[in-house]
């Protein structure tokens, strides 16, 4: 790296780690909600404990292809959410039959 003066190489440095914090972030964004997973959709006017649980039933694309708005289910009907306001739990559909599969017995192995 070359030398510069009152600084400059840590200003540097603070921008490569920054760009790098950007782009990795921005590839976390990515695929993060999927259909059939449950999340809980956010309210600000209530406590995290009240916020419905909800399952994602169709992601809608926009015109660029991101998905930022997703068509979800709760006990009271369906409705389109954007999703910032989705918070997905620890374990999504698709996690959930793969540990039915491993953790089903069958009578043979309960004997």
């Amino acid at each position: 790296m070359q030398s510069f003066p009152n600084g400059t190489n840590s200003l540097i440095s603070q921008i490569q780690v920054l760009c790098q914090l950007r782009n990795f972030s921005q590839s976390q964004k990515e695929d993060v909600i999927k259909e059939s997973d449950i999340d809980l959709i956010g309210d600000t006017n209530s406590k995290r404990i009240y916020w419905p649980l909800a399952k994602v039933m169709k992601l809608i694309p926009s015109r660029d292809g991101r998905v930022r708005v997703v068509e979800v289910s709760t006990g009271g009907g369906s409705f389109l959410r954007p999703i910032q306001r989705l918070y997905p739990l620890e374990v999504s559909g698709a996690d959930r039959t793969v540990w039915k599969k491993r953790n089903t017995k069958t009578v043979d192995d309960r004997v």
